[in-house]
């Protein structure tokens, strides 16, 4: 009994190590795709920014998941 709970404790230790190798962009995307706002590693992003973030989310602007369209729909080059 007492090899099971610390096999069980090393498998938790290591699963809060291994979490903190994921970033927040990461964990960002996931709860995007989660939400259906975010597939095939492009994501829109979110309003609520200000003028000088042109309306997207502060943390959105650094992202590397993050596609925008121009004003005529395409994307851009």
């Amino acid at each position: 009994m007492s090899k099971l709970l610390i096999f069980l404790a090393f498998i938790y230790i290591l699963a809060s190590v291994l979490k903190i190798f994921i970033s927040d962009y990461d964990k960002c995307y996931s709860e995007m795709e989660n939400a259906g706002i975010a597939a095939f590693n492009c994501c829109c992003g979110l309003t609520g920014g200000t003028l000088h973030t042109g309306y997207l989310q502060e943390n959105c602007v650094d992202c590397p998941y993050l596609v925008l369209f121009d004003k005529k729909g395409e994307r851009g080059k």
